[in-house]
């Protein structure tokens, strides 16, 4: 099982890193105008969120603290995400968005990151 201080630290770091990713990615996808790039933003939010509860859910639930499961975690989630993506084309009344897929990655990388970084404290200590 993983520490209380190491999740504390997790989530910590993942609010921060959000906040910063937030801004990232509406300049990415962001338009000319500032009311679009935030109705654009607003679009594709719930699945660069996804990531990190999720990640951090079923990082609480993890039997095996091994590192190795731990930073590839956020692309299982990822993977699962894009998947379930692709099958919207499918479903009547749901809409397939590359900017949805391409959110998701982002999330991905940052939640890698503040994985590493957290493993890496956690190890120093």
């Amino acid at each position: 099982m993983v520490s209380l201080k190491v999740l504390r630290n997790y989530f910590i770091i993942s609010v921060i890193v959000a906040l910063i990713g937030i801004e990232v990615l509406r300049l990415i996808i962001g338009k000319s105008n500032a009311n679009d790039s935030w109705l654009l933003f607003r679009d594709v939010a719930p699945n660069f969120f996804a990531v990190f509860p999720l990640n951090f859910l079923f990082w609480l639930v993890l039997k095996e603290n091994k590192p190795q499961k731990i930073l590839l975690l956020p692309v299982y989630l990822t993977f699962g995400l894009i998947i379930y993506e692709f099958i919207q084309k499918v479903l009547p009344f749901q809409t397939f968005d590359s900017r949805d897929i391409f959110a998701s990655c982002i999330s991905m990388v940052i939640c890698v990151i503040v994985n590493y970084v957290i493993l890496k404290l956690a190890k120093d200590h």
